[in-house]
């Protein structure tokens, strides 16, 4: 919007253009399924995305509950624990009501979530086909729920899928 004002572009050109904008696959596309908000923000995750995601879910209206599904960050090395436990402690202040947890090192931002708001549902997966399925039976009406993950971990399958369930 600024770059268009600095270059005079009328204002009912610059809302055409956004009100018709599509985000890259994978990067906080929303979709809205059975009446649950989806939001597939799949495409990669490291800290400072996850910080991003959990403002969102924190900040956008929702008539139910806020559920963040979290997989692995890959490629962090010798900081790979040290940084998924600080999403955890991200995750705990956040405005969330579960937290869905799947992969070795993810199980890490559970459990710091969970040592820091013990009130906080949190469930841990090793697999998507678990997940998936559990995520079936919790999701409702009203309900925003946010898919992150690394490239590698394949999390797109598991937004896929619950929009697939929730359209019936």
């Amino acid at each position: 919007i600024a770059c268009a004002r600095i270059f005079r572009v009328p204002e009912r050109e610059v809302r055409a253009a956004l009100e018709q904008a599509q985000p890259a696959k994978g990067r906080q596309c929303l979709a809205v399924a059975g009446g649950v908000t989806v939001i597939d923000d799949t495409y990669n995750a490291n800290p400072l995305s996850y910080g991003n995601a959990l403002r969102t879910l924190s900040i956008l209206e929702r008539r139910g509950r806020a559920v963040l599904v979290a997989a692995d960050m890959l490629e962090l090395g010798k900081y790979s624990a040290r940084l998924h436990r600080e999403v955890g402690v991200q995750a705990a202040a956040a405005r969330l009501d579960a937290l869905f947890t799947c992969g070795s090192h993810a199980r890490l931002i559970g459990r710091a979530a969970r040592q820091k708001r013990p009130s906080m549902m949190v469930r841990h997966f090793s697999d998507q086909a678990a997940l998936a399925r559990a995520l079936r039976a919790y999701l409702r009406p009203g309900d925003l729920f946010l898919c992150k993950g690394s490239r590698g971990m394949h999390m797109e399958k598991v937004t896929e899928d619950i929009v697939t369930f929730l359209k019936g």
